[in-house]
């Protein structure tokens, strides 16, 4: 298939806004990247990436081309045009020529023909004219300005700018504009981390040990796919931020212990906890899709974890001791639901979904809530979610606590600032935007 066309497929489904760029992805890899070779994967990976991070910068460049507001365009006609301007202002490899007339091949071959030498006329006026383009001066609009510069909702660059000022919110969007690396955690029941990087030293333009996690490892351009490596086979790594890989040291599960993954999902996080209990113990995952928990089991049976129980549960509940036949946790870990506006990097489709960051604080403050009977006297409970919001951090953690006076606030030296909570960045720790807090329930 077409790199451009798949790229579009993706795109406009994304626009209808009932799934995920991860889950279209996986879709991808399990029909075999719909028959591209690596260079075609890599045009792909490139293009659909390049106009999701940059896509209101694309937009105002186009919009300088049309005759009408680019409000009026048809959605996937505009879809075909951000492609084709991408090429153009952003990707050197790709001769103007080709940017230009596959865009209009494209559209020749969609539903929307008749369109054809409109895509043509406006594509060539942008190669004609888009170095001349003037953008918005940051000294008269600052909102404006960073928003189409970085491309980012003028909603979320007002709300940072308020919360960060001027110079962090532009030095923030650009680090989450920038490609990230693919990072692995290593399986310590397995393998260490120095002998993974002995393994897979050849498999990638750059290996190398991360400097936050002692068993996280950055790999720069590998060869071929790792989910296609002996070694992921094997059990020996998963695919997971630095970021990530610290919330399972924020929980610090023992050997022995009970533990409960109360948002479990695809078990990223839950294999992690099971390698601190060195798979001693009782672990159990609950989430609320049956699809995932079974995605989890499969994953746990790879990373050789035996611990791992699986229930199907909805948290709009409260999970008591008695739904769990009287069991209650050492530890509990609360990966919450949340924006995603820390994984930007990885996930930008997220920058463009509307979002509700009082409706998140609502339901995160009630799912904490239903998991309060369920840790032991003396017990700790890790709420983490994946952004630095604040209605998502601080403010949750604050109602938190004045709801439920029997938990205090925990410190994890060398993983907690002074106020006791875990927060990670691109733009200090280059890693993604994480928030957590440790809670410990009154002996």
């Amino acid at each position: 298939m077409d790199p451009r066309r798949l790229a579009l497929e993706i795109l406009t489904k994304l626009n209808e806004g009932n799934t995920t760029l991860d889950a279209l992805l996986s879709e991808v890899d399990e029909n075999e990247g719909r028959g591209l070779d690596r260079r075609d994967r890599g045009l792909f990976n490139s293009i659909l990436f390049g106009v999701l991070r940059h896509r209101a910068r694309l937009d105002y460049v186009i919009n300088k081309f049309l005759k009408k507001p680019i409000s009026t365009l048809d959605t996937h006609i505009l879809n075909i045009l951000r492609i084709g301007a991408f090429q153009i202002v952003c990707l050197d490899r790709v001769p103007v020529s080709a940017a230009v007339n596959t865009s209009v091949e494209t559209v020749k071959a969609s539903t929307t023909p008749w369109a054809a030498g409109f895509v043509n006329g406006v594509l060539r006026s942008i190669v004609r004219g888009y170095e001349k383009v003037a953008f918005p001066s940051i000294e008269k609009n600052s909102i404006q300005a960073i928003a189409v510069e970085e491309s980012f909702p003028e909603w979320l660059v007002k709300k940072r700018i308020k919360r960060l000022g001027v110079d962090a919110t532009l030095e923030l969007c650009r680090a989450e504009n920038i490609v990230p690396p693919l990072s692995l955690r290593v399986n310590t029941l397995l393998t260490s981390q120095k002998n993974m990087l002995e393994e897979i030293q050849d498999k990638a333009a750059e290996v190398f040990p991360s400097k936050v996690s002692s068993v996280g490892i950055v790999v720069n351009r590998p060869k071929t796919p790792v989910h296609l490596w002996e070694e992921f086979a094997q059990g020996k790594f998963t695919v997971q931020d630095i970021a990530a890989q610290m919330v399972a040291s924020l929980l610090d599960p023992k050997p022995g212990e009970t533990v409960l993954d109360a948002c479990a999902g695809l078990g990223g996080k839950t294999g992690h906890i099971a390698q601190h209990m060195k798979n001693e113990g009782r672990l159990i995952a609950i989430d609320s899709a049956k699809a995932k928990l079974a995605l989890l089991e499969k994953d746990m049976k790879r990373l050789k974890i035996s611990i791992v129980e699986s229930i199907c549960f909805d948290l709009k509940t409260p999970l008591s001791a008695a739904r769990l036949n009287g069991v209650q946790f050492d530890k509990v870990l609360l990966d919450a639901p949340c924006s995603g506006l820390g994984v930007l990097r990885r996930n930008p489709d997220a920058k463009w979904n509307k979002k509700n960051l009082k409706a998140n604080k609502t339901k995160q403050i009630m799912l904490l809530s239903n998991l309060v009977d369920c840790v032991k006297p003396g017990g700790i409970l890790v709420y983490s979610v994946c952004t630095n919001e604040p209605e998502e951090t601080v403010e949750v953690k604050e109602a938190f606590l004045k709801k439920n006076p029997e938990f205090s606030i925990q410190e994890m030296p060398g993983i907690t600032n002074h106020e006791g909570c875990m927060e990670t960045s691109p733009t200090n720790l280059e890693t993604d935007g994480f928030y957590g807090v440790r809670f410990v329930k009154k002996a």
